[in-house]
């Protein structure tokens, strides 16, 4: 398992190198072998090329799927059985993976990878019964169920142990129920018939010994219909013995609350990691990671200057207080109550900005409804924003800009636009921070194949047949605020009336039934 180990580092390694050399303009130092060994490292790097994922390469994405494979390769070595773990490996091996594959494959420390995992399976010698490497842990995991059966021989039934027993997911959880009913040799035995042979046969399995304990639970750490499932599973059943199968530190900081909860629960707790592995590093590296953030947060709160009253502990903190009236009331623009001498002003209509349902993922619509406009959210067939009855608003980040002239999508767009709208308006709207151009230095890849020249030509083509189609440019969602608010001066307010809708009012649902017969009668 070690040099596998080895293989797959020297892989990442050879991926995250690549990635820093076609992308020589991304702040990418952050990017190593050691942040790799993380849970969070796929998303930490999403997060930080998603903003110009668009101007990124094929091969950029390529390397930022393959790191991804590596990563899944590596903690399938330490979770899952010698069976599964070549699976997985010989499965990369096909045609369509080399063809699409960033280079990785063709390295020699690759078919390290696979003859090593071949071993573990069929042994270095031509036999006919193969020899199956079984999982150090399950060893570990038997010994552990061993000691504490040998301790509840000593007990009543009603103060015997609780075993609970965590592992990263419902696959490993499954494998580790299949061990304790039927011992790692059978298992193995019945996973080969069905992965080689295609067939599983439960006969001449020699009888191996068990560990079984009715007062066990086997539960993943993340479920995805529950997320706190495995928290009421600890106060609900309430264990004093639980087993990390895989370690994870924020079920630890949960079991740590859960002892101090319950005091009268003398809890031990079992870590199960491969000395020297890099599942060892990764743990240490998240609690280096969480020692960190501590000591930044307690520096930071040291030399910070905070008045009391922003501290809410007074009723003059602004922050707090929530004022019921709208936007557009706080800025005056609304109606305001009459006087006793003469009536107050004369009344005036809100703006309003009818927004398309889909676009309140942006921060967009939350700017508009701070500059005193009223928002409508309603789902929008064409456009996305309908400023006046006569302008319609159809937003465009620079990603979807691109994807949208591929398409063709933008054509169908704005030819509806234009036939429902006199002055239709294609809004291209940039990231807060990011430059305001589509030429110089756009694409961060080196070998990228797309050029800014084709964004022109499309959108020269675009105005060419729709010439009633306005473009316009902004840098940020909040100069998209501004620009909105000025389009919407000293043009006629979209007020929205509907005379024919009646309401109807019912004390009970058998009254709702009775009104439904009369109105079908």
């Amino acid at each position: 398992m070690l040099s596998i180990q080895t293989a797959c580092l020297d892989l990442i390694h050879y991926s995250t190198k690549e990635l820093k050399k076609t992308n020589p303009s991304l702040d990418l130092e952050d990017i190593s072998v050691e942040a790799a060994l993380s849970k969070s490292f796929h998303k930490i790097l999403q997060l930080q090329l998603e903003p110009v994922w668009h101007q990124l390469s094929s091969k950029t994405r390529q390397l930022v799927a393959d790191l991804k494979t590596l990563r899944t390769i590596l903690v399938s070595l330490t979770q899952y059985d010698c069976i599964t773990f070549y699976n997985i490996v010989s499965s990369l091996r096909k045609a369509e993976n080399a063809i699409r594959n960033s280079g990785w494959l063709l390295l020699p420390s690759f078919d390290t990878l696979y003859l090593q995992a071949k071993i573990r399976v069929f042994g270095e010698s031509d036999q006919d019964e193969p020899e199956l490497e079984e999982n150090p842990k399950w060893t570990a995991l038997g010994d552990v169920l061993k000691e504490v059966r040998d301790e509840d021989k000593e007990k009543r039934e009603e103060e015997r142990c609780r075993v609970l027993i965590v592992a990263e997911n419902e696959r490993t959880c499954n494998q580790i129920k299949e061990f304790l009913d039927v011992g790692a040799r059978n298992l193995l035995m019945r996973l080969f018939k069905k992965v080689f042979l295609k067939k599983q046969s439960n006969k001449n399995n020699e009888k191996e010994e068990t560990v079984s304990n009715p007062r066990l639970i086997v539960h993943p750490l993340q479920v995805i219909a529950d997320p706190f499932a495995l928290t009421k599973l600890l106060y609900t059943y309430k264990p004093d013995t639980i087993i990390m199968y895989d370690a994870d530190l924020s079920f630890v900081r949960q079991v740590e609350v859960y002892q101090a909860t319950n005091c009268e629960i003398p809890v031990r707790v079992y870590f199960m990691i491969y000395n020297g592995s890099s599942e060892e590093q990764s743990y240490l590296t998240t609690l280096r990671r969480e020692k960190e953030a501590y000591e930044m947060l307690i520096k930071e709160k040291a030399t910070m200057v905070v008045p009391e009253e922003r501290e809410g502990r007074t009723e003059l903190n602004q922050d707090l207080m929530r004022d019921p009236r709208k936007a557009s009331e706080q800025l005056g623009w609304g109606s305001s109550a009459g006087t006793r001498q003469g009536g107050g002003p004369e009344a005036t209509e809100q703006p309003l900005v009818v927004v398309d349902m889909r676009e309140f993922r942006s921060e967009l619509p939350a700017l508009i409804h701070r500059r005193g406009m009223d928002i409508y959210p309603i789902t929008i067939e064409i456009g996305d924003y309908i400023l006046t009855p006569n302008i319609c608003v159809e937003r465009k980040s620079l990603s979807d800009l691109i994807g949208s002239l591929q398409s063709g999508r933008l054509y169908n767009q704005a030819q509806a636009m234009c036939r429902y709208y006199s002055k239709p308006i294609l809004l291209i709207e940039f990231e807060h921070g990011k430059p305001f151009a589509l030429r110089g230095q756009y694409f961060f890849s080196s070998d990228s194949s797309y050029k800014t020249q084709d964004i022109t030509a499309r959108l020269q083509l675009l105005t060419l047949h729709f010439p009633k189609l306005k473009i316009i440019w902004s840098p940020s969602p909040y100069a998209t605020a501004e620009i909105f608010e000025e389009l919407k001066k000293k043009r006629p307010l979209l007020t929205l009336h509907f005379p024919k809708l009646k309401i109807i009012w019912s004390p009970s649902p058998y009254a709702t039934a009775e009104i439904f017969e009369e109105l079908k009668a």
